[in-house]
């Protein structure tokens, strides 16, 4: 069963009037005194009335305060927007600026009525990331000497399916130029070794092999001093350079020109030395690096010497080996082989030597030189 309430215009305190005069008007009705219940029944009329009035006044106030409060939150939140601390601005789909705050004017130098789309100030922006990217991405930007971390979120239109998308231009000119300098500050390490060393030094004295191999150190000497870098002697025959990234793109250019300038250092004979070298770019760590480059090393051995070989995470890059390959290049690409061989034998349970198809002695052979291998290396053998 409903509870008994009151007229809804009725104000709390006024609900316990009228309760109470209903009741009394009632009571008077059952005892049978209509004169007084008449009186009683006006005076609940007029109550009723006066509460109606003042109910509705209170409402229109109400309606006006909360129009008024409405309005005040509209003018801050415009106000808000306009002098946000960021730059902000309201794009349709094909680029052009519907709104922008004092900050975004400040950053761009936009004049009233000048450059109305934002291609004009970011010509390589990605409209195609607004559209199929949802709103957790973000576009890096840069305008003049400031990068931005541009946010988007999108606002739908006045026309439905054609919405615009307001953006938050947040400064990261700070971060990029730290990530930038951090890039080029980290260490890179290079393995540079003598291709033909043993190969040519047997035909010269001491005298003459000590002369040329200082000034081939003096060449490397003058590369890495001309990138700030250190070179080391590592063995006879081989150096290790440690230098910044920054300079890296300087060798590239050059396309590692210490590779000829050692060539024009010969002998009595006519005879010259040639230079593989292995970088590894792209690493974490300095040990990484130098793994990296001992890896490119020995791929630059393995196809003959005289070349750079610039190993990164993704890819493998070669400059120089024009000159033809040295007398050691055989050996170097040999040894290189045997130790690819080893390492996978070391690394197996299990060895299966199979022929050709066609076999024939140089097969058979072959059969028995790894049979004897994987004797010696101990590994499980099934032939």
């Amino acid at each position: 069963m409903k509870s008994l309430k009151g007229p809804s215009f009725l104000t709390e305190e006024g609900s316990i009037f009228f309760y109470i005069s209903l009741a009394l008007f009632i009571v008077l009705v059952v005892l049978g005194h209509f004169l007084v219940s008449i009186v009683v029944g006006l005076g609940l009329l007029v109550a009723i009335r006066f509460n109606s009035k003042k109910f509705e006044d209170r409402k229109k106030e109400l309606n006006q305060y909360l129009i008024e409060f409405t309005n005040s939150v509209d003018d801050m939140s415009r106000q808000a927007l306009l002098n946000f601390p960021i730059p902000l601005t309201i794009i349709s789909q094909e680029g052009d600026l519907h709104w922008y705050n004092s900050k975004f004017k400040e950053v761009v130098k936009k004049e009233k009525g000048h450059k109305d789309n934002i291609k004009s100030y970011f010509p390589s922006f990605p409209f195609k990331e607004l559209a199929e990217n949802g709103e957790n991405t973000s576009i890096d930007l840069q305008y003049g000497s400031k990068n931005f971390n541009v946010l988007f979120s999108v606002i739908e239109g006045n026309e439905p399916g054609n919405p615009v998308y307001l953006l938050y231009f947040l400064d990261n000119t700070r971060f990029v130029t730290l990530r930038d300098v951090y890039t080029a500050e980290k260490t890179l390490v290079a393995v540079i070794e003598v291709d033909n060393f043993d190969e040519i030094s047997k035909k010269m004295d001491r005298v003459e092999r000590t002369s040329l191999m200082a000034r081939i150190e003096r060449e490397l000497t003058v590369m890495a001093q001309r990138m700030n870098g250190i070179i080391v002697k590592h063995l006879e025959d081989r150096f290790i350079m440690v230098f910044e990234n920054r300079f890296y793109e300087n060798l590239v250019t050059k396309k590692f020109d210490i590779l000829e300038d050692v060539k024009e250092i010969k002998t009595e004979k006519e005879e010259y030395f040639t230079l593989s070298i292995g970088l590894g770019v792209g690493a974490k760590t300095l040990t990484q690096q130098y793994d990296n480059s001992l890896g490119a090393l020995s791929i630059a051995l393995g196809r003959g010497g005289d070349q750079a070989v610039v190993k990164t995470p993704t890819k493998v890059t070669y400059y120089g080996g024009r000159s033809k390959a040295v007398e050691k290049s055989t050996k170097v690409k040999a040894r290189i082989m045997a130790n690819a061989i080893r390492q996978i034998m070391a690394q197996s349970s299990n060895v299966i030597i199979s022929g050709h198809k066609s076999g024939d002695m140089d097969s058979f052979g072959a059969a028995l030189g790894i049979h004897a291998i994987a004797k010696a290396m101990k590994t499980l053998l099934l032939s």
